[in-house]
């Protein structure tokens, strides 16, 4: 859907100084605050993009999108819409970005209760954190009225886009960043997108007014509302739990466990778990760690701890938990035989 791409563009571009040094959007992103949201209309649909949440190197945001029929605009109060849990609501989901790896990590939808797959078309929209911006010059901003003649001197106002801030309109000036998208095969290329910041609002990290131009069509992202502080009853982004891949595996003095893991845990705890008999508490095995890929890791146990705590002839399931997320334990269906 084109508002949530657009709702996908709003944040990358606020994070471009990941490639731009000391750039405004730098500046920008470093001010966010938990609870500063937009309120958007595009397509049929008004959507609802929050800052969730902001650690060092990630920042999770929330959007809410309706249909434009199920409610109404003029009349609604977004931050007591969201709190009631967002009524007639199509979309909410959960995306959390990666800023040091310039990537979106992890998007849960919460109407579904499911992670959801990010499509390579999706990912491409973080080839914004490396375009270069400039600020455009009063000279090249947009103007009210009919241009001059030849001869005569530009004295028209500069234009600058309805701002709503808390359900008040204002009339507030603008700054505006310009970002040219190269010419590939995607939806956006060859366009120019002009970004308009809050002159009057330093410290908010969202654009309040998007307008996309190419040779074909020109379009615009309206921003029905801005605002700080509010506060979702959704609840926080679950944990995806890493998965064994691969049963205990003898290499040389070693027995090899690989894993997959969607998210970064810094540990892990493995268990072997008794299957012959009466049910016992697992046993822990303890291991080091090898970093195959982003999100593949082997886990390497010494054969003499498999010889020391497991019984010859039982069967054992394996159990892992992340360390210090207990609600990530996961347990192999597969067992596999301790030789005597």
């Amino acid at each position: 859907m084109l508002h949530i791409l657009l709702t996908f563009l709003l944040f990358s571009l606020s994070t471009l100084s990941a490639a731009t040094p000391n750039s405004y959007f730098s500046s920008q992103l470093s001010k966010a605050e938990p609870g500063d949201y937009i309120v958007t209309s595009q397509l049929g649909n008004y959507s609802v993009l929050i800052v969730r949440g902001k650690e060092k190197d990630t920042i999770t945001l929330e959007e809410i999108d309706v249909p434009n029929f199920a409610i109404n605009a003029k009349t609604i109060d977004w931050k007591t819409w969201v709190t009631a849990k967002a009524p007639g609501h199509s979309s909410w989901i959960l995306l959390e970005i990666d800023l040091a790896a310039m990537k979106l990590s992890r998007v849960y939808s919460l109407t579904k209760r499911s992670f959801l797959h990010i499509s390579p078309e999706e990912q491409f929209l973080f080839q914004l954190l490396s375009l270069p911006t400039k600020r455009l010059m009063q000279d090249e901003r947009r103007k009210i009225g009919p241009p001059p003649l030849m001869e005569d001197e530009d004295h028209r106002p500069i234009w600058h886009p309805p701002i709503h801030v808390e359900g008040e309109k204002r009339k507030d000036p603008t700054s505006v960043y310009r970002a040219e998208w190269p010419h590939d095969k995607t939806l956006l290329s060859g366009c120019r997108v002009d970004l308009f910041f809050d002159d009057r609002l330093p410290s908010f990290p969202f654009p309040v007014w998007v307008e996309i131009y190419s040779t074909h069509f020109k379009t615009r992202l309206a921003v029905l509302d801005t605002g700080s502080h509010l506060s979702s009853p959704a609840p926080s982004m679950p944990h995806r739990p890493p998965q064994i891949v691969r049963m205990p595996q003898k290499e040389g003095d070693m027995f090899i466990v690989e894993i997959y893991s969607p998210q970064k845990f810094e540990r892990f705890e493995l268990y072997a778990l008794d299957t012959s008999g009466p049910s016992k508490p697992g046993i822990r095995l303890l291991h080091t760690m090898d970093l195959i890929d982003e999100n593949h890791i082997r886990l390497l146990i010494p054969i003499t701890i498999f010889d020391d705590r497991l019984e010859p002839g039982h069967r054992y399931r394996l159990a892992l938990i992340p360390s210090g997320y207990r609600e990530c334990y996961t347990e192999t269906s597969e067992t596999f035989l301790m030789n005597p």
